[in-house]
């Protein structure tokens, strides 16, 4: 990949990047890591993209499986330095009012990640299977679960005003 093309990808999609692996690590460092370490990979590949839309969903594979790996790593499961699971930092990246966003954030990771690619970056449930490798129908039942949740949630949070 030549540096111009590089850099070209780097500001074009750094943002949904960072919003899909901070969604599912809910840390802003550990986003911030899995960012650097996705775009490191990608310097480093002699891949060659068929279009943009074919590099973004490279890009967004990359970042899902490297940050469901940090939560495999030795350090993530045996030291606990962090803020509490389900704290989003970078409210202002989301274009949902931080109340939602903080609903979402409660949400269990699975459900938190299809929500977000669902939602704030229009992928279709097919899209997001091939992304996550799962079948359709688990997006699917995970998108269902995470609205239920949500709406229970919100109506809770409304009988209580």
């Amino acid at each position: 990949m030549q540096q111009k093309e590089y850099e070209t990808a780097v500001n074009s999609f750094l943002d949904d990047i960072y919003r899909l692996t901070l969604s599912i690590t809910s840390k802003d460092a550990d986003a911030k890591d899995v960012c650097q370490n996705v775009f490191l990979k990608l310097y480093k590949s002699d891949k060659s993209f068929k279009s943009q839309e074919h590099l973004k969903n490279w890009l967004l594979k990359c970042a899902a499986n490297e940050a469901r790996s940090i939560h495999r790593s030795f350090w993530k499961r045996n030291v606990n330095c962090s803020l509490p699971e389900g704290e989003i930092k970078d409210q202002d990246l989301y274009p949902a009012g931080k109340e939602l966003l903080g609903l979402i954030a409660r949400l269990p990771k699975a459900e938190r990640t299809v929500i977000h690619l669902f939602y704030f970056e229009g992928y279709t449930t097919q899209e997001i299977a091939d992304l996550l490798s799962l079948s359709q129908s688990a997006v699917t039942t995970r998108l269902y679960r995470a609205r239920k949740k949500l709406k229970v949630t919100m109506e809770g949070e409304f009988k209580d005003a």
